[in-house]
């Protein structure tokens, strides 16, 4: 069963397969919207990974 907030974002953003929108966190204290994307599991990566220079630990293909 989808989440229909995910898939409200999904939609709006522009997200498409292999991924998708897996969490959204809004802060009305810190005026901030988190949105994480994650893909499929089992999707293969072409040669071309990005990295965020922020948080080196999270790739994501290209």
């Amino acid at each position: 069963m989808s989440d229909p907030v995910l898939d409200l974002f999904n939609h709006s953003i522009g997200v498409q397969s292999p991924w998708h929108v897996t969490s959204v966190e809004f802060s009305k204290e810190n005026k901030r919207l988190d949105i994480t994307v994650d893909y499929k599991d089992g999707t293969k990566c072409s040669a071309s990974t990005a990295v965020d220079i922020r948080n080196p630990e999270t790739r994501w293909c290209v």
